[in-house]
């Protein structure tokens, strides 16, 4: 930057931005729960992240540890949310590169390497996931629920495209990504079995959102942010690695104009997330497993 930008609003406004972005992304994490089995982890030498949920849509939130959606909130976000389901592709698929970058025990299969495994490919995706059973009282008692915003069962999520999503946990506090059911841990063990791998990574993201680095009014620099928990389990299906974290910032930027991002910038955002996810992840497991 010359020193003329420097000195003119605009610039001193960009520097000002990217100076609070930084402050926010080494600043918000809480450098919450971990705990590993130190014995089991170092027997780990391949991983490959099968499970990766995110909500259904990327709305924009002033803490990603929130749960409750303020009106403000629920207001903007039928024009300010991007695609789930794009967002946990991309997101993905970056953390899984992005650990490699880490200086961690174990090699991470890229997302390609995953989908064009041919044990993987030939797995009955269907029978792992149930249709979801209708409350008593049918379609009218679910009609009646929607109007009320209720849903029956797990919330909703997203997965990456062609990876299996079980439901999208709440309890962020818990830091257990897992549902818990019969069919997810027959679908990890299945698939680590098929790819050959060591153990697999679950990730649970429910406070993916956007948010924003340095903003008047909602316009400004908008980025995304995250309260993730992760789990590592072997082959029996069995977790030996339980972590939740968050952080407020990525560190991306994107034009954000009245608390909706730039579209055309979602996918970068998209991106750096899965990387700056993976950062968080490696610094707390170096730090715990020496």
């Amino acid at each position: 930057m010359t020193s003329e930008s420097r000195s003119s609003p605009v610039g001193l406004l960009a520097a000002l931005g990217v100076a609070l972005a930084g402050a926010l992304a080494l600043g918000g994490c809480s450098f919450g729960k971990v705990t590993v089995d130190k014995a089991e982890y170092q027997k780990v030498k391949t991983v490959a992240v099968v499970i990766y949920t995110v909500p259904e849509s990327i709305e924009y939130k002033d803490d990603p540890r929130e749960k409750k959606k303020s009106l403000l909130q629920q207001v903007i976000q039928a024009v300010a949310k991007g695609d789930g389901v794009k967002a946990a592709t991309v997101s993905q698929a970056s953390f899984s590169e992005a650990l490699n970058r880490q200086g961690l025990p174990f090699r991470v299969l890229s997302a390609d390497e995953v989908r064009s495994n041919p044990g993987y490919s030939s797995l009955n995706m269907s029978s792992y996931v149930k249709p979801k059973e209708q409350p008593a009282g049918g379609a009218t008692m679910q009609l009646a629920m929607s109007f009320m915003g209720a849903k029956s069962g797990p919330p909703d999520g997203s997965a990456p495209q062609g990876l299996v999503q079980f439901g999208l946990p709440q309890d962020w506090s818990g830091g257990n990504p897992l549902m818990g059911t019969k069919d997810e841990t027959r679908y990890l063990t299945d698939t680590i079995k098929a790819l050959g791998v060591d153990a697999a990574l679950v990730v649970a993201d429910p406070g993916y959102a956007f948010v924003c680095n340095a903003c008047a009014g909602g316009t400004g620099d908008g980025s995304t942010g995250s309260a993730f928990m992760v789990s590592l389990v072997n082959p029996q299906g069995k977790p030996i690695l339980a972590m939740r974290e968050w952080f407020a910032t990525s560190g991306g930027h994107a034009a954000m104009v009245a608390y909706a991002v730039n579209p055309l910038q979602h996918e970068s955002l998209y991106k750096q997330h899965g990387e700056y996810m993976a950062k968080v992840f490696g610094d707390i497991i170096k730090a715990e497993v020496k």
